[in-house]
């Protein structure tokens, strides 16, 4: 047999990085040196280490997915201002996952192969940048255009009562339909978009960075550590909306009715601005990063020259050369040949189909379907869910670590949580809470008509949408003047009660009496059921927490080098 010859190559088409007998590469002094152009000092180097990052990147990653939360937690309030229905809000959030879908593959080729914390910090430029992209549109029309009239009758008091004189006022107003609510939708459209740029820098560079600087037994115990730590941004989204949403959208005006008012509309753009000021100085920070964590890593896996014959080519180390667009086809040729790695892929995908129609309204399904306010259901969405998500990273990057378990056995049980996810959902179906009825006459296609015989001489069309509750708290109306009320008075708590209501007319002995009614929806009782979901969302969520660090090792582990950051990125999605 022909001795093996350290100096030859076997595979052609190969660059190879020198190693010493312990698989340890020499790093370069240039990309190695922490720091920006001409802010490279010798005490920002001592910063360049396994634990600094971890943390810059678990800051940047909170900034980056308070966006997204923050987003979906003020959605109705953008929907209630911009007169949105459901499916325009659907077609502006694809715009997060068609900039991925279309950029994904070409961003983690490209920025796998350069400077991955200079593309990660361009990432969270993006991301900020869609930020005040957002509250263009608050800033183009404001809330006087579409809440208030010149004369701020929309606000008083007595809009809402029978009176044709009053409502006749007020109702062109409301009437007018908002033919410019394109513009807003295409704008936030393009904040999308550009946050997906960000997402898909953050998702397919940072994780792998940390792990070609990772030993491999302690790399599922760091990924669970960085990946919970990540979710407090979540967390701190919903709370931030939570904050936002009890000022005003106008913070200057304090108008004459409360939170719990269905006319109530948040300062949702305020959070917005919070965020992409806070992401500039995280993009710079995680920036400095070197190209490569000075101390010595373990190449995952491992060869020297006498081993390379012997590895399968994607074990093969491949040295960073400047990406070019010609070696692309090869590089997607290569992943799209990984069976194991696209059928793990594909199921990722499919969970993604499942679950980004409910997370995306999940707050407004609380709202609706729990009667619960917009700022109940920002917080305790926030809390709930991501924090038992959190600890389930964490079980599942400790046992892994610990345990080592085959790559089948994490298989299996990433498909039983799958299943069990799966039933889950199922079960969903039949939580709910048995709202009370709304009077009027129902029509077709489940259309309620509110003008009934009662309220027909109150001239209510065009009147706004301000729920109130009969006395017994059986029957909703779609407003006091629907309910065919003429007086008001403030009672202790600081709500309306209206009087001398007509649709609330019964014979007492042997004359009329009208009943009154109460601001507000009335009470159905869903509490109860709203904190089985709570706890039930809640160990869902910790099941599949548990599973996400095995699915990410297994992808890393299937793909090396150019292809490990495209590998990552359906992962990262969900």
């Amino acid at each position: 047999m022909k001795p093996e010859n350290k100096n030859s190559n076997t595979f052609a088409d190969v660059n190879f990085v020198q190693v010493n007998e312990l698989g340890f590469d020499d790093d370069s002094n240039n990309e190695t040196t922490c720091g920006i152009g001409p802010f490279q000092g010798k005490w920002l180097q001592k910063f360049a280490n396994k634990k600094t990052y971890i943390l810059v990147y678990s800051i940047v990653g909170t900034l980056q997915s308070m966006f997204f939360t923050y987003f979906v937690a003020v959605l109705t309030t953008v929907e209630k201002q911009f007169r949105f229905k459901s499916r325009t809000s659907g077609i502006v959030l694809s715009g997060n996952e068609v900039s991925q879908i279309l950029l994904s593959l070409l961003l983690a080729y490209f920025g796998g192969q350069g400077h991955r914390p200079r593309f990660l910090g361009i990432g969270m430029l993006c991301s900020s940048l869609a930020c005040f992209v957002v509250i263009i549109p608050h800033l183009l029309y404001g809330p006087e255009r579409i809440l208030t009239t010149s004369d701020n009758s929309g606000l008083s008091n007595s809009t809402s009562l029978c009176s044709s004189l009053t409502n006749s006022q007020s109702g062109n107003c409301i009437l007018e339909e908002n033919t410019d609510s394109w513009v807003p939708a295409m704008l936030l459209f393009l904040s999308q978009f550009v946050s997906g740029i960000g997402s898909t820098m953050f998702y397919t560079l940072g994780i792998p960075y940390l792990d070609d600087n990772t030993k491999k037994k302690q790399a599922p115990m760091l990924l669970g550590i960085t990946s919970s730590l990540r979710l407090f941004g979540p967390t701190l989204g919903f709370v931030l909306a939570s904050a936002c949403l009890r000022l005003y959208v106008n913070v200057t005006e304090k108008p004459l009715f409360g939170t719990t008012d269905p006319k109530w509309i948040g300062a949702w753009w305020l959070g917005f601005v919070v965020v992409g000021i806070c992401l500039i100085p995280a993009a710079a920070l995680i920036s400095c990063f070197p190209r490569k964590l000075p101390q010595k890593r373990l190449l995952p896996p491992a060869v020297t020259y006498r081993q390379v014959g012997k590895m399968p080519r994607r074990d093969v180390v491949e040295r960073d050369e400047t990406p070019k667009l010609k070696d692309f086809p090869t590089a997607l040729k290569r992943l799209l040949s990984n069976k194991i790695l696209m059928l793990n892929n594909i199921g990722g995908l499919f969970v993604v189909f499942a679950i980004s129609g409910y997370i995306t309204f999940l707050p407004k399904y609380m709202q609706v379907q729990f009667q619960q306010t917009a700022v109940t259901a920002s917080i305790l969405n926030g809390i709930v869910g991501i924090l038992f998500m959190a600890a389930g990273l964490l079980v599942g990057g400790y046992v892994i670590s610990k345990k080592q378990p085959s790559a089948f056995i994490v298989q299996v049980y990433i498909t039983l949580t799958g299943f069990l996810f799966t039933i889950g959902f199922a079960i969903f179906a039949f939580f709910g809470c048995n709202l009370l009825p709304m009077h009027g006459i129902h029509g077709e296609n489940g259309i309620i008509n509110t003008t009934t015989e009662c309220n027909s001489h109150c001239e209510c069309v065009g009147t706004r949408y301000s729920p109130v509750c009969s006395e017994d708290g059986q029957m909703n109306f779609f407003s006091a003047c629907h309910a065919g009320c003429d007086q008001f008075t403030v009672n202790r708590d600081g709500k309306k009660q209206y009087s001398n209501c007509s649709c609330l007319a019964f014979v007492n002995s042997t004359y009329w009496t009208y009943g009154d009614v109460v601001e507000g929806v009335c009470d159905a009782g869903c509490q109860p059921i709203f904190y089985m979901y709570l706890v039930a969302t809640g160990i869902m969520q910790f099941v599949a927490g548990t599973a996400r660090v095995g699915g990410t090792i297994i992808n890393f582990r299937l793909s090396s080098g150019r292809t490990k950051n495209t590998s990552g990125m359906v992962d990262g999605m969900y």
